[in-house]
């Protein structure tokens, strides 16, 4: 045979083979969605099942079913179906170590035109004690909360940030969380607005980095009503973030001229015989502008900070922190003092000098 006309036959059965598969068709017996409603937590999974019937005129094959989690897992027969037969695919859903309300896809691929249909699983997990215990360990009476305090991390000025944390209504009516308090610079959301009994909720924090007051560490807490029916229970979580200006965008001609920050020890020792009392010199190394104090301070109870009423330093010049120890503030133990003081200035290169402070008093 002409090798052309071979070609030309093998093409055309090929291509009639593809279209005969392709007239297969897929009817869902009972629709494409699954609602398991509320269920207790299982060590095994809970399944459901989907019908379907091959509506087509050719043979129907199920080429592949994949869950959007790995909590899901569809069982299906690859076997080819024949027009007007009916089969099934199983769907399991592991809610082991997983509390709440849920919504699951499985994509199933066939010789059919679309090539894919999408079926949904969904319900509500009601938690096992031990699970809400461990995944949801701060008890704020009907709310359990995943975290006792925020961490919005680093935040530069001129930006914002979103942070969440979950919780889980352990009791058995609707909650309606609030915010009591928060501070000015923080919007925190709870979603959604009403939480049935075993579903979680998300509470959302949004800082603003301008309309925080200060650099470097800021710590504040967030008032919760877990239910706005009893206006009279609050809850405290706190809240720390860190701010800083942003440098990134400074051109090398102005980075040429900017200040540059330097101290003359970054390790300090107060005697306890003295007077408690120790000076950190800081200096402006820089070529052109001033070096602008933005914040000096300590987390540390047994420290007392004060710098400059000035707050700036002229190029070549320096200006003295003061840093004094509160004797009453000593770890009461007898433990060795070793606290930190934060220098925070318009330095680009080294906006913050983290200087070591140490005592040892009997």
């Amino acid at each position: 045979m002409n090798p052309l006309r071979a070609f030309l036959a093998v093409s055309a059965a090929f291509i009639g083979t593809f279209a005969a598969l392709a007239d297969a068709e897929i009817t869902w017996i009972g629709g494409t969605e699954y609602d398991f409603g509320a269920f207790a937590e299982s060590t095994e999974p809970t399944k459901c099942v989907f019908r379907y019937v091959n509506t087509g005129d050719e043979d129907l094959v199920i080429t592949g079913a994949r869950a959007s989690c790995g909590c899901t897992t569809p069982r299906y027969d690859t076997r080819p179906l024949a027009p007007g037969d009916t089969a099934l695919i199983t769907v399991a859903y592991d809610s082991q170590g997983r509390p709440g309300r849920f919504a699951k896809s499985v994509f199933i691929n066939a010789n059919t035109t679309p090539p894919r249909s999408v079926l949904i699983i969904k319900g509500v997990v009601v938690g096992a004690p031990q699970t809400i215990a461990r995944r949801f360990p701060v008890d704020f009476g009907p709310l359990k909360m995943a975290h006792s305090s925020v961490i919005l991390g680093q935040v530069m000025r001129r930006h914002v940030k979103s942070v969440f944390t979950n919780g889980y209504n352990g009791s058995t009516d609707t909650i309606s969380p609030t915010v009591a308090y928060a501070p000015k610079w923080l919007e925190v959301t709870p979603t959604p607005r009403d939480v049935p009994p075993g579903e979680r909720l998300s509470l959302s924090f949004y800082v603003n980095g301008d309309r925080v007051p200060l650099y470097g560490a800021n710590l504040d807490s967030v008032v919760i009503v877990p239910d706005s029916r009893h206006p009279e229970i609050r809850h405290t979580l706190e809240i720390s973030v860190d701010v800083h200006e942003d440098f990134s965008k400074v051109e090398p001609r102005a980075l040429a001229r900017a200040p540059q920050a330097a101290v003359d020890s970054e390790l300090i020792n107060i005697t306890c015989d003295g007077d408690g009392h120790a000076v950190l010199r800081l200096s402006n190394r820089g070529k052109g502008e001033p070096l602008l104090i933005r914040r000096v301070y300590t987390l540390s109870p047994a420290l007392e900070v004060s710098v400059p009423k000035s707050g700036k330093v002229k190029k070549g010049r320096t200006a003295d922190i003061y840093i004094s120890m509160v004797r009453e503030a000593l770890p009461s133990d007898g433990r060795p003092l070793d606290a930190r003081v934060f220098v925070i200035t318009n330095d680009p290169v080294t906006p913050v000098i983290t200087v070591r402070v140490t005592a040892a008093c009997p």
